[in-house]
């Protein structure tokens, strides 16, 4: 699973890497009409991680008390996410790239 949110980033810098972005215009999927539960960082990536509604998660904000770091995230989401899941079952995961915000 590559999931990209770009959307923020400024066009001078949107096209850094040709390659990737080739490939990926070529073999890649774009929602262009998409839509998420909690539309804020961090719940919206705990959301996508754990498949449960912010309710669940208690992913409230992009701090750090109570977004993707701290006492919150290692009860609440790390132990539910997708990738936890796949470890259980002997997979190597990984997150790459901006993966909290602190």
């Amino acid at each position: 699973v590559l999931l990209d949110d770009v959307d923020d980033i400024p066009e001078t810098r949107k096209y850094g890497l040709p390659n990737v972005t080739a490939y990926f215009d070529k073999h890649g999927t774009t929602f262009e009409n998409a839509f998420v539960t909690t539309p804020i960082c961090c719940p919206s990536r705990a959301s996508i991680l754990t498949g449960r509604y912010q309710h669940n998660h208690l992913t409230i904000d992009n701090t750090i008390k109570n977004g993707c770091d701290g006492p919150n995230w290692d009860v609440n989401v790390a132990p539910f996410s997708v990738g936890k899941r796949l470890q259980d079952l002997g997979n190597r995961t990984g997150l790459f790239g901006e993966c909290r915000n602190n």
